[in-house]
């Protein structure tokens, strides 16, 4: 019996090390916080359906017909519109990410000034993105928004 009384503490402890240490691991992902309709990613050659709470550092992202996608990263939410097509990179170590936006619309939310984001979509390059902008491309056009704050171009 004292054996069991001694271990349980042990395995709580151990138990909350190991949560501290997964939820540090995140905070330098991509986190789908928002999935309506059909969003996929791009897995080993295979599209597979994007699941809320998924971690991603890096994916090929496609939203169809009926599909949008919120996401959170470090200091950054994105909404992506439907019939989206972008792929997303974060840097290794967690300050920020790169956006490549090939198709559809693109809200970005910056909640603190510099936060490390680059998005590109078409021949633009968005950078030093504080407040909100919305990115839509189709074809060979590309219509950028500063709906507040600013973004260089």
């Amino acid at each position: 019996m004292t054996n069991v009384t001694r271990r349980v503490p042990f395995v709580v402890a151990l138990a909350c090390f190991l949560s501290a240490g997964a939820s540090l691991a995140a905070t330098g992902l991509w986190t789908p916080t928002g999935v309506h309709g059909v969003v996929v990613y791009l897995l080993d050659g295979k599209w597979e359906e994007v699941t809320p709470g998924q971690d991603l550092a890096q994916a090929k992202l496609r939203t169809l017909r009926s599909g949008r996608l919120s996401l959170t990263g470090p200091s950054v939410t994105l909404e992506v519109g439907p019939n989206s097509a972008l792929q997303l990179t974060m840097k290794a170590d967690g300050s920020g990410g790169t956006v490549e936006q090939y198709l559809g619309s693109l809200n970005v939310a910056a909640q603190k000034a510099n936060a490390g984001l680059i998005v590109r979509a078409g021949k633009l390059t968005l950078s030093g993105i504080t407040g909100e902008v919305l990115v839509q491309v189709a074809g060979n056009s590309t219509s950028i928004t500063v709906a507040s704050g600013t973004a260089a171009v």
